[in-house]
Formats: C-alpha cells, sequence, structure tokens
C-alpha cells in the first residue's frame, strides 16, 4: 500500500508531497532531496546578508582617478589625474584620505597593487620623457 507524506520546507510557505512505496526508496531520494535544498536557502541567505558601499574617492585635482587594487585592511591605490595635462600620479586611499605617492622624477605614476601589510608595486618615469620603470 502506497502512502502519501507532506513535508514542510521552510521559506515561501511550500510542501513537497511524495509517494512512498514499500521499499522507502522514495523516502531517501526525498530526504536528499530536502537536504540539498536546505542547504541551497541558508547559503543564499548568508549571500544576501552581504552588504556592500560605494564610496566616492574623488582625485588628486584633476578629472578621474582610477582604482588598481585593495587590500584586506582596506587600503586602496590606483592612478589619479593632477592636472588637466594628462599627468597621472600613483594614489593610496586610507582612513577617507586619498595619499599622492609622486613620482621617481618623471611625469607620470600608478599604484597597481598592495599587499596587506601595506607594500605597494606600481610604476613611474624616472625623467619626463623616460620609460616606466
Amino acid at each position: 500500500m502506497d502512502i502519501i507524506r507532506s513535508v514542510s520546507c521552510r521559506g515561501k510557505g511550500r510542501i513537497i508531497k511524495a509517494f512512498l512505496g514499500k521499499s522507502g526508496k522514495m523516502k531517501k531520494q526525498i530526504t536528499i532531496l530536502m537536504v540539498s535544498v536546505l542547504m541551497l536557502v541558508s547559503s543564499v541567505q548568508v549571500m544576501a546578508a552581504t552588504r556592500y558601499t560605494i564610496t566616492d574617492l574623488g582625485t588628486l585635482g584633476g578629472w578621474e582617478s582610477s582604482v588598481y587594487g585593495i587590500n584586506n585592511n582596506g587600503q586602496v591605490v590606483g592612478g589619479s589625474y593632477v592636472t588637466a595635462k594628462f599627468q597621472q600620479h600613483a594614489f593610496l586611499y586610507g582612513d577617507d584620505t586619498m595619499y599622492d605617492l609622486g613620482t621617481l622624477g618623471g611625469w607620470e605614476s600608478s599604484a597597481y597593487g598592495i599587499n596587506d601589510s601595506g607594500r605597494i608595486v606600481g610604476k613611474s618615469n624616472i625623467t619626463e620623457n623616460s620609460a616606466c620603470h
């Protein structure tokens, strides 16, 4: 004799109904299905709880800045135009302040990454017309 079992699944009031035969094979399949559904629902709830904010970092005086790296301490590095003449400087943003990292003597620089110790990697010209280092 087959019986009908109702299994209540939390979330949106849905009920899953299944016919369970004498062998109980369907019971095992329903149990696996329910565990899978519960794992999916809990992972969606965790993802939904993550909140992000957007922060306007500003510039170093020019019209644009770009972020290229961020570390686990919330420090951000990138490049920002400092004048209207396409001169760009590397920057470090931390503690709600953008710091101009300058150049190695040339026209421009950019910072591309920062580790959790605060070490920054990037490029800079060493003279006005030189290649980047």
